[in-house]
């Protein structure tokens, strides 16, 4: 907002594993530095981010934080049209907190900060499993019920 605007508007705090890039507002001397060299600005997910610290760790095995591994998660989405052309990543940082990942978090279904919890209950039928559901849902849940092979 503030390369397009004159203003340096101050932003919420977000909660994000690339904190080291999570400015709240963009600095005096940045932001004519930014308008000068900046074509575009991307953004990518949480998730996307997780996928290229994972990838960085297991391919190449460098520990990055977050925010280094933003540039790896911006390749991987596609969303900057580089097909063709030669492309350096500048990656950094190896402040992270490896309890944030786990090495299974690339299988898991559960977004970063999250958990995936498996329950097996013997229940009385198909009304109570349905209950079961509708209350884990109510309480803010994800529910989904696999039937074993």
């Amino acid at each position: 907002a503030a390369l397009a605007g004159d203003t340096r508007d101050r932003l919420p705090v977000a909660t994000t594993i690339a904190d080291g890039i999570a400015a709240r507002r963009v600095g005096e001397q940045t932001l004519p530095l930014a308008r000068r060299y900046v074509d575009a600005v991307v953004t990518v997910s949480d998730e996307e981010i997780t996928n290229a610290i994972l990838l960085l760790l297991e391919i190449e095995k460098t520990v990055v934080e977050g925010a280094g591994a933003v540039p790896l998660a911006v390749l991987a989405s596609r969303a900057v049209a580089l097909e063709g052309r030669t492309v350096a990543l500048a990656v950094s940082g190896g402040n992270i907190d490896v309890n944030l990942i786990e090495h299974d978090r690339a299988f898991a279904r559960a977004p970063l900060g999250g958990s995936e919890v498996e329950l097996m209950l013997k229940t009385s039928g198909r009304e109570q499993i349905e209950a079961i559901k509708r209350q884990l849902v109510q309480e803010g849940y994800v529910a989904e019920e696999v039937i074993p092979a």
